[in-house]
């Protein structure tokens, strides 16, 4: 019925979903008097429907006086002339439109993530990438290092399974560098799971293969560096979990005596 189909349009639009709110707009057309006009149409879907790009800033970006790039990298018309292109080259796909931008974290003065998503009218098919913005100038030497990476035994094809995310391009005037979104859980989720045994196990031969790869970077992380960091952040756990004090303990241990081994 129309009133199921007006519903089905409202949730549509606040929950984000492009596709269908652009054949809501499609359906409605032109504001009229009645049932389908624009005034019974949610504040998300009306927004949707009249611009070319849905953007998400539950972290007031504008707000935020020390990253002003960040609030540059949200804005539709800077975002299509000058971050779609990029995307559209990294995937070869001149059909790729950018439909929709999202805050995903934002660390005041520090750092933010941003994600792109586009759809691809010739693949007919969704794209998203991940724009990363530090204060810090450092958008050239993550995106070559994550380059590096990739062409260096750590892409989609990797025979371990050991890949990172494929790396898409540098944005300069936001500070920003793009990579592709790919679905997972973060090792902490999986870790809490039944097979954390094989996991960890996974974790470490991950940090083997990096360890070997021949790629230099201009950041050093020292076994010295990372026991300093457990010894400060383990007792931590042991403050918010007292009954694991005499494992963290002998873990502790264990750690001091491998690092001066």
């Amino acid at each position: 019925s129309s009133s199921r189909l007006r519903t089905g349009i409202r949730r549509a639009a606040d929950e984000n979903l492009p596709a269908v709110a652009e054949v809501a707009r499609l359906w409605i057309g032109k504001p009229k008097s009645g049932d389908f006009g624009y005034g019974k149409i949610s504040p998300a879907a009306r927004l949707r429907l009249t611009t070319d790009i849905y953007v998400t800033d539950p972290f007031a970006l504008n707000d935020d006086s020390t990253l002003p790039y960040a609030a540059l990298a949200i804005k539709p018309d800077f975002a299509s002339a000058t971050i779609a292109p990029i995307i559209k080259q990294a995937f070869q796909d001149d059909s790729l439109k950018l439909d929709s931008i999202f805050v995903l974290k934002h660390k005041p003065g520090r750092r933010c993530l941003i994600k792109y998503s586009c759809r691809s009218f010739d693949a007919g098919h969704n794209v998203v990438v991940l724009g990363k913005i530090h204060a810090r100038s450092r958008h050239d030497g993550s995106y070559h290092l994550q380059n590096a990476l990739w062409e260096s035994g750590f892409d989609y094809k990797s025979d371990d399974g050991v890949s990172v995310a494929c790396p898409v391009g540098v944005v300069p005037e936001c500070q920003m560098w793009l990579q592709k979104c790919v679905p997972g859980t973060t090792c902490w989720e999986a870790l809490a799971g039944p097979h954390s045994k094989v996991i960890a196990a996974r974790i470490a031969s991950a940090a083997h293969k990096l360890h070997q790869a021949d790629i230099v970077t201009n950041r050093d992380h020292t076994i010295d560096d990372e026991l300093k960091l457990l010894e400060e952040k383990l007792p931590q756990v042991i403050f918010l979990m007292p009954r694991l004090r005499s494992r963290i303990h002998a873990l502790l241990g264990a750690c001091r005596d491998l690092a001066a081994s």
